[in-house]
């Protein structure tokens, strides 16, 4: 753990404990957070929070369209598959893409988290940050979980869930593995993991594990700070 992690978190003012989940794409994440969500953690998901961005009307929206022009406008909005399709191939587009969106889609994260310790929560929130690793999120997290799993099987679950959703590109799945942290470099950076190379069962009994971790955590950082 990084020491602006460690400062961050034994913050004696700290209420509610942030995790960052984090991991590659097809390792499990969206089920972990179902499953965080379901034993009654307080979730956000950073991509759901940049897709709300790119709403009509959001001056984000004209951003991404002033800086990417006719590559992915489409009337007064945006072909999200076009935008992708660009941030995936180029890196110099992506980089532009995450300082447009990056900082007003942390600002509403923060602002979900203050909202979270006004309120009577004084346990753990999850924030789902796909690109933690990458981006250097880990300042607006006290720890980081990572979901993993083998390289070989997050391309073959990735492939698997596009083919059930009828999504084209399997060379996507290759493209999106590629700018990711690669495998050693999340588990680096990592306070937890959560192996998710077995069954739904043994995924679901983890995040439990986890689960009471977190809330005996926080327990135990508010306790000191009185």
């Amino acid at each position: 753990m990084s020491d602006s992690v460690k400062t961050c978190l034994y913050n004696a003012s700290l209420k509610l404990l942030r995790i960052g989940l984090t991991g590659g794409i097809g390792c499990g994440k969206s089920t972990s957070v179902e499953a965080f969500r379901e034993l009654g953690a307080p979730v956000i998901d950073m991509d759901a929070v940049c897709r709300d961005l790119l709403a009509l009307g959001r001056p984000e929206l004209e951003q991404v369209r002033a800086a990417f022009g006719n590559r992915v406008a489409r009337g007064a909005t945006i072909d999200r598959a076009a935008l992708r399709h660009l941030v995936f191939n180029e890196d110099s587009a992506r980089r532009r893409l995450e300082r447009i969106l990056h900082p007003p889609a942390f600002r509403e994260v923060e602002k979900w988290v203050r909202s979270l310790r006004d309120g009577s929560n004084d346990g753990y929130c999850v924030i789902c940050i796909p690109l933690l690793v990458e981006t250097d999120a880990s300042r607006h997290v006290d720890r980081i979980l990572v979901i993993d799993c083998p390289p070989e099987q997050q391309l073959q679950r990735a492939r698997q869930r596009d083919h059930t959703r009828s999504i084209k590109p399997a060379d996507d799945t290759e493209d999106i593995m590629r700018i990711q942290a690669n495998r050693d470099q999340r588990l680096h950076l990592a306070d937890d993991v959560i192996d998710n190379s077995g069954d739904l069962a043994a995924l679901r009994r983890q995040v439990e594990r986890y689960h009471r971790y977190y809330l005996d955590l926080s327990q135990s950082n508010n306790s000191a700070s009185r």
